[in-house]
């Protein structure tokens, strides 16, 4: 099922309205509108192929349901009347994890010589029930990986394979000291 999501592409805006994400706020404010548990890490551990591995897993215990994998950007050209470009995919968990990193990491599908790391700037993972939301924002040089329930925060805790901050207070210091960035974690709090 694998299938890219384009520049206006009705179907990428649904994914991005189902996402909540707004470019004009914090992503840590979508992510906790959104959910009420959390992991964190850094921001290319959104790329990495366990990463893809987790989404493909939940998709397979949750009868393939689909997952959508895209990113926000500043539109410097001009080019969407949105002010914002849109790329990525949906996919579910009978399509192959590589087959999906290839598609975020290679050349030739925004441009000649830059992947879908390369160019984004808040990369947001989301399925089609909004159970969990996995997003990142360069700025901080953050990935939160939020989840509706805490037993899946868990399992994801102990499956993902890679490294990932202790705690929120780990993360927001990660963030300031490696970005200058300022984590509302008030944000990520309020229940």
């Amino acid at each position: 099922m694998l299938k890219p999501l384009v520049m206006r592409d009705p179907e990428l805006l649904g994914w991005t309205t189902l996402s909540g994400d707004d470019p004009e706020q914090p992503f840590e404010r979508t992510v906790g509108r959104a959910c009420h548990y959390f992991s964190f890490s850094d921001y290319t551990s959104l790329f990495l192929p366990e990463t893809i591995r987790e989404a493909c897993d939940w998709s397979t215990r949750y009868d393939a349901r689909p997952f959508a994998m895209f990113f926000t950007i500043p539109d410097a050209n001009d080019c969407s009347d949105w002010g914002v470009s849109f790329s990525g995919l949906v996919a579910t968990g009978a399509d192959k994890g590589d087959g999906i990193e290839s598609f975020l990491m290679q050349t030739g599908h925004t441009g000649p010589s830059l992947s879908l790391y390369d160019i984004s700037h808040r990369f947001i993972i989301v399925p089609d029930d909004r159970s969990w939301l996995w997003m990142g924002d360069r700025d901080a040089d953050l990935a939160i990986f939020g989840f509706t329930l805490e037993a899946e925060q868990q399992r994801f805790a102990s499956t993902a394979g890679f490294q990932m901050f202790a705690s929120v207070d780990e993360a927001a210091s990660h963030a300031k000291s490696f970005m200058n960035y300022s984590l509302d974690k008030t944000s990520l709090l309020q229940r």
